[in-house]
């Protein structure tokens, strides 16, 4: 029985660079004063083992440990030297030192650009005007992840960036799916960002989904006002325009017109006033002319947003395991197998202010990560 089907089975059993300076300052970079926690982890895991009568196997030797560490944060097997040296340590706390090594290589951070850079744009073969700009892409993301950047400032700027495709790579996730239409690119940051399905509820409300069609309409008219032009050859310019409403067609073939709304939300709370001016032609808070996609980074990146944590945490723990933590999704019911030990990750990467090196410290210390397979 490996770790996974250890994990999966105790789940069986249970049946339980940002926007600029004020994106910057919304999107929980505040001083991090707290960590996340394996020990969160192992007694979670614990109650869950216990209650299902499952015995976990014992921990794995240091050779498998260090293969595993290394091959997952940075892609690369131990040279025989390192694996000469780690044998010999014969100091206590050895496992833990390796893997604050290991999170601070420049292989690290290149290793988990590629990773995240082919998760948020999958192939690239239908969009060759954008294939150029990949390594640079990847360059921003790694140098993002090698200084600890936030996630939730990371997937604001994605969302939410203008300019220039020669003068700033973080426009190709945008311009990837934005050249398609803002329904595409809806349908992807819902997916990336958020961990939600809406895009099963882009034509008719799905049978099995609380999505509905309306919902996903709104989270789409957020992005109705981007506009993609060519400059010059071989370069894209990317704005937001001032005007621009997102009309749908109902299964019925009835035309309706979508007002821009945040997953989840029927309607601003009274306490955005404080955070952001609103528009007062315009249900969506933060809205103003020129940038809805700023307003809805601005919500993506901060509290008010259940799912960004969440979702972070589902993706790496899928990373690190091969199957995420919550089967049903970010969503997912609150009797859902390990959707309380979710819930209490993603509280405690939002403390952390969204550090992924936080987040895979925490699980590659966990004695679920360092049990036998």
């Amino acid at each position: 029985m490996n770790r996974l089907c250890l994990l999966q089975g105790a789940c069986a059993l249970a049946g339980a660079a940002l926007i600029g300076l004020t994106l910057a300052g919304q999107a929980r970079s505040a001083p991090r004063s707290s960590h996340v926690s394996s020990a969160t982890i192992d007694a979670a895991l614990r109650q869950t083992w216990s209650a299902a009568k499952v015995t976990p196997l014992e921990r794995c030797d240091d050779a498998t440990f260090l293969r595993r560490a290394r091959l997952d944060l940075t892609g690369s097997l131990p040279a025989p030297a390192e694996v000469e040296a780690f044998l010999a340590d014969s100091q206590p706390g050895k496992r833990g030192r390796l893997v604050e090594r290991l999170l601070h290589e420049p292989r690290r951070a290149r290793h988990l650009a590629r990773w995240t850079s082919e998760f948020l744009l999958g192939a690239l073969e239908d969009t060759p005007e954008v294939r150029p700009f990949l390594a640079s892409f990847r360059a921003w993301l790694e140098e993002a992840f090698q200084q600890d950047r936030s996630w939730a400032a990371i997937a604001a700027r994605l969302v939410a960036v203008e300019g220039t495709t020669n003068e700033d790579p973080s426009l190709l996730y945008a311009v990837r799916y934005g050249r398609a239409g803002n329904e595409d690119l809806a349908g992807a940051v819902a997916k990336h960002f958020l961990g939600l399905s809406l895009e099963c509820a882009r034509c008719h409300d799905h049978p099995f989904s609380a999505w509905k069609q309306a919902d996903f309409q709104a989270l789409a008219a957020v992005f109705v006002r981007a506009r993609l032009r060519p400059l010059r050859p071989g370069v894209l310019r990317l704005s937001e325009a001032p005007l621009g409403e997102h009309r749908y067609q109902t299964p019925a073939g009835e035309s309706r017109a979508a007002q821009p709304r945040y997953p989840g939300e029927r309607s601003p709370p009274s306490s955005d006033r404080a955070v952001a001016p609103r528009s007062e032609s315009s249900p969506l808070f933060g809205t103003t002319r020129t940038s809805r996609r700023a307003a809805f980074a601005r919500w993506l990146s901060g509290p008010q947003n259940p799912y960004l944590a969440r979702n972070l945490v589902n993706l790496t723990w899928e990373r690190f395991f091969g199957a995420p933590l919550v089967e049903d999704g970010v969503d997912a019911a609150p009797d859902s197998p390990h959707a309380a030990l979710l819930n209490q990750l993603a509280a405690e990467v939002e403390a952390s202010g969204f550090s992924l090196r936080a987040l895979e410290r925490a699980i590659t210390g966990s004695l679920a990560y360092q049990r036998a397979s």
